[in-house]
């Protein structure tokens, strides 16, 4: 039975939305949750909405650092670089899906 779309196709839909659409976006969001830890921190940690924000901030830049490196890890693989001593899949859960 033949899906919607082919296993080839969906490998690289997921190739390209995974490994380079992801790692751009949390790019950006590396930005952003800077730019709002230095914002927070110049204002003042001193009420709770303020420290609550400051520490959401700190946690997204950490699931940005894991989506970004998921996203190299995918594209590295599917370039068959170093695969003799790394197995990138197990690699990239233990690094970056497995933190999460």
């Amino acid at each position: 039975e033949q899906g919607i779309i082919s296993d080839e196709l969906q490998h690289y839909l997921s190739l390209y939305f995974v490994g380079i659409w992801c790692s751009l976006v949390s790019l950006v969001g590396y930005v952003t949750n800077i730019i709002n830890i230095v914002v927070f921190i110049r204002q003042g940690l001193q009420d709770s909405t303020t420290i609550s924000l400051f520490s959401l901030s700190i946690s997204d830049l950490g699931s940005n650092i894991c989506t970004f490196f998921l996203g190299i890890f995918l594209v590295i693989k599917e370039m068959n670089i170093l695969v003799e001593i790394v197995d990138w899949q197990d690699l990239s859960y233990v690094a970056c899906s497995w933190p999460r």
